[in-house]
């Protein structure tokens, strides 16, 4: 637990980071609803998809020195 003017340890920190994360599409949720917020995680994950598919079809040539 954390006290004023007392710094968080390591251990701390890292649960805040992976707390924070979850916190904040629970935020995403409430303040847009859970329709919205569906259709733009699902826009995020097809262009992510996208890209990776455009990554592996057409891979960059090597670098030849």
């Amino acid at each position: 637990m954390r006290y004023r003017n007392k710094p968080l340890s390591e251990e701390q920190k890292t649960m805040n980071t992976m707390k924070s994360k979850v916190r904040c599409r629970d935020e995403l949720l409430r303040s847009i609803g859970l329709e919205r917020a569906t259709f733009w995680i699902g826009m995020r994950h097809l262009a992510y998809n996208r890209g990776r598919f455009v990554s592996v079809r057409c891979p960059k040539p090597a670098r030849v020195r």
